[in-house]
C-alpha cells in the first residue's frame, strides 16, 4: 500500500497535469472500500471504488484523527464539494465541481491566532459554454490563490472577490479581481472600521477617482487617475 505522503504527492502531481486521479493512481485497483491507518490506529486515508471508478468520498486524515481533505466523486469525476482543513479543523480551501467542471473555489489564509488573514472567492460559470472550466486545469492556472465564501456579486467567469483582514478580525481591504487583475472599486479600511481609501481600477490600473479619508471620516485627498497616472487633484466634497 502507498503511504499517505506518496498518495497525496501522486494526487497533486496528477492535478498539475490536468488529469483526474481516477485515470492513473487508482485505475488498477478492484472495486471495494479501501483504508489505511496510522500506527496509532487512526485512519490515514480511505476511499471507495465502484464499477471501476472512484465513488463518493475520498478522505485523508491528520494523525490526530481530524480530516485533512475530502474529495467527492461521481462515477470517477469530481462532483460536489471538495475541501482541505488544517489541524485545528479550519477550512483552508473548498471547491464545488459538477462532473469535473469547476463551479466555485475558495481558500483561506490564517494568522497564528486563528483569525483569517486573506480570503478570496472565485466563481466559474458560463451557461453558454458548459464544461468550460475543467477543475484540475483551472486550479493549476490560478495557482491555488486564497479564496473565501462571500456573496458572489457577479457571475462573470474568473471573477474573484477578495478580502484581507487585520489580525483583530476587522476588514482591511476588499475588492474584485477579473482574470486576476484589479477591477472596479477597491476599498481600504482603518482597523476601527472607517474607510481609509476608495479607488477605481480597470484592467489592473487606477482609472477614475481615488479618495483618501482620515480616521474620523474626513476627506483628505480626492485625486483623478487615467491609465494608472494621476492627472488632477479634485476639490474636496
Amino acid at each position: 500500500m502507498k503511504t499517505l505522503l506518496t498518495s497525496l504527492l501522486a494526487l497533486y502531481l496528477i492535478y498539475a497535469n490536468g488529469q483526474n486521479p481516477l485515470n492513473t493512481a487508482f485505475v488498477k485497483k478492484p472495486d471495494g472500500p479501501y483504508r489505511e491507518n496510522y500506527a496509532n490506529g487512526k485512519p490515514m486515508w480511505e476511499y471507495t471504488k465502484k464499477n471501476g471508478n472512484l465513488e463518493g468520498k475520498y478522505h485523508t486524515y491528520f494523525k490526530n484523527g481530524i480530516i485533512d481533505s475530502e474529495f467527492t466523486f461521481d462515477n470517477g469525476k469530481f462532483h460536489g464539494k471538495c475541501f482541505r482543513l488544517n489541524e485545528k479543523g479550519d477550512t483552508i480551501s473548498l471547491d464545488i465541481s459538477r462532473h469535473d467542471t469547476l463551479v466555485y473555489y475558495k481558500q483561506n489564509e490564517f494568522y497564528k491566532n486563528g483569525r483569517i488573514k486573506n480570503s478570496y472567492s472565485a466563481l466559474f460559470t458560463d451557461s453558454l459554454k458548459p464544461n468550460t472550466y475543467p477543475r484540475a486545469k483551472v486550479l493549476k492556472l490560478i495557482g491555488y490563490f486564497n479564496y473565501d465564501i462571500i456573496k458572489i456579486l457577479s457571475e462573470r467567469p474568473n471573477t474573484m472577490h477578495c478580502v484581507t483582514y487585520y489580525e483583530s478580525g476587522a476588514v482591511k481591504l476588499k475588492g474584485v479581481r477579473l482574470k486576476n487583475k484589479l477591477e472596479g472599486i477597491w476599498t481600504e479600511y482603518y482597523e476601527n472600521g472607517k474607510v481609509l481609501n476608495v479607488s477605481q481600477y480597470k484592467n489592473d490600473k487606477l482609472e477614475g477617482e481615488s479618495i483618501t479619508y482620515d480616521e474620523n471620516g474626513n476627506m483628505k485627498y480626492r485625486e483623478l487617475y487615467r491609465n494608472n497616472k494621476k492627472v488632477d487633484n479634485l476639490p474636496l466634497k
